[in-house]
């Protein structure tokens, strides 16, 4: 290790072209990358819940839908010739939004009803009503009907739901939802309101708001660790270096995954943050201890004291880093899930560069430059965090009984704390509480009988025996049984 180190020192633009190059290049990468925020991206693509959606949607044409509902809390609730005619409009706008082909809503649905000589069917909303008598008459043929009650029409009456299918949500639910939306701003309402919500509006505009959240998190992230490296050191190498080292990480790990076409999932949002704090970690160590070296030993050659930092932090950091990349490995390998498994290998690949990259790039960064001490160092050769830490060891030693004692306790806190922890995948709670569609979510949850869907596919051996009275009769139990589930509100079959 020393004679490589001493190689860098006289050759140190070609060690920072070894490994700049293969991350520059990798970053090339990084606009192609793409994002899936899917329900089904978190299962393996063989799954067997996968396959089924797959033929779900190839057989009955289901696809992911967006939601428009209008609430009228007023005395006639929504069947009001102002609010019929609110349903009648956006029914229509619905139905020339970017991505949308079929549109289910008060207007597109018919009335069944039979008498002894014949089965009539009409439209509920052929043309808005202009009486009062009339939308009357509406809510008396909705409400007649078991099938509308509580999935088209809440059972109170003051909130219906204009449903639009986004065959592909993947490509236009954003767009979707955003001109959804839209539509708030110029609907004719007068005492309605109108909220948007809808899984394939959801999983769309959440990789809109993953993006949001970046853009603000990242760079407040990157400016945290830039004021603690400036208070650090107080020299603009002491920030320079560990934040090259920081976009070589998360450039090989970002770009590699684009040029894998490797898609980048709700959870891998989180490896930027987490690669520059890891990033950053060997820069800091390696650093301090060449300032300290510098402030120390005044006059020596400074090749010297490059060579003495990385020989006396090279082992530190490979080992560190190898670790960090072994939990990492192991979280890839002991999931089944596509988005954990790309998030565990590429933070393992961002965690290697950013070892390479301190072993390399800053040794060579510091022959390039002009040796100039920190001034945190330049007095006793310990700056400020040093000296609060040898303070801190001191008293620990003083008192090891007092310090184990408050150890457990802390352990202890924490075990309480983990033991009250519970399990929730609903994504709707990825977004903020005060988020629109979050708000949208729960009023359509609490008012109808929901905007989540479980699909069961019954199959027969032979053509038309599920008609026969006995398969039917099995389906009806199944039916019974699926209701009686504590958190289902509907069964339609």
């Amino acid at each position: 290790m020393r004679r490589c180190f001493a190689w860098i020192c006289r050759h140190p633009v070609v060690g920072l072209a070894a490994v700049l190059a293969p991350t520059l290049l990798a970053g090339f990468f990084i606009p192609q990358l793409v994002k899936d925020t899917r329900n089904e991206a978190f299962m393996p693509h063989d799954h067997p819940a996968v396959s089924y959606k797959e033929r779900v949607e190839e057989i009955f044409g289901l696809s992911d839908r967006i939601v428009v509902a209008v609430v009228n809390d007023g005395p006639n609730g929504v069947f009001n010739p102002g609010t019929l005619a609110l349903v009648h409009w956006l029914s229509g706008e619905i139905s020339n939004a970017p991505g949308v082909d079929r549109v289910t809503s008060l207007v597109t649905e018919k009335s069944i009803r039979g008498t002894e000589t014949e089965l009539i069917v009409e439209p509920f909303l052929e043309e808005p009503p202009t009486r009062q008598i009339e939308a009357d008459a509406v809510r008396s043929e909705v409400m007649r009907m078991d099938l509308y009650r509580a999935s088209l029409v809440s059972i109170d009456g003051t909130t219906t739901v204009v449903i639009g299918d986004i065959p592909d949500a993947e490509q236009h639910g954003n767009e979707t939802y955003l001109y959804a939306r839209s539509l708030i701003e110029r609907a004719p309402v007068t005492t309605e309101r109108i909220y948007v919500a809808g899984e394939g509006a959801a999983s769309a505009y959440l990789g809109t708001y993953i993006d949001r959240d970046a853009q603000r998190l990242n760079p407040l992230a990157a400016l945290v660790i830039v004021a603690i490296l400036f208070l650090a050191y107080r020299t603009a190498l002491g920030v320079l270096l560990p934040m090259v080292v920081v976009g070589g990480s998360l450039a090989v790990s970002l770009g590699t995954m684009a040029a894998l076409g490797i898609p980048f999932y709700v959870t891998t949002s989180a490896l930027t943050v987490i690669l520059i704090g890891i990033g950053v970690c060997d820069g800091i160590h390696i650093l301090g201890h060449y300032y300290q070296l510098l402030g120390e030993r005044a006059g020596r050659p400074h090749d010297e004291t490059i060579i003495e930092t990385m020989m006396g932090m090279w082992r530190p950091v490979m080992v560190t880093s190898l670790t960090s990349m072994a939990g990492f490995l192991a979280l890839s390998f002991a999931s089944i899930s596509p988005p954990m498994r790309a998030f565990g290998n590429f933070a393992a690949l961002g965690t290697f560069a950013a070892m390479m990259l301190s072993l390399v790039a800053i040794p060579a960064g510091l022959v390039l430059v002009r040796p100039r001490p920190s001034p945190s160092f330049r007095h006793s050769g310990h700056e400020f965090f040093g000296r609060a830490v040898s303070k801190l060891g001191r008293a620990v030693v003083a008192a090891p009984g007092t310090t184990l004692f408050l150890s457990v306790l802390v352990m202890l806190g924490g075990i309480l704390g983990a033991s009250r922890l519970t399990l929730d995948d609903e994504r709707i709670r990825y977004f903020d509480a005060q988020e629109p569609i979050r708000k949208a979510m729960k009023i359509i949850n609490d008012r109808l009988s929901g905007t989540n869907h479980l699909d069961v596919v019954i199959e027969a051996a032979e053509p038309d025996a599920l008609v026969e009275p006995e398969n039917l009769r099995t389906i009806e139990r199944l039916q019974e049984r699926v209701g009686g589930l504590a958190r289902v509100a509907k069964t339609i079959s």
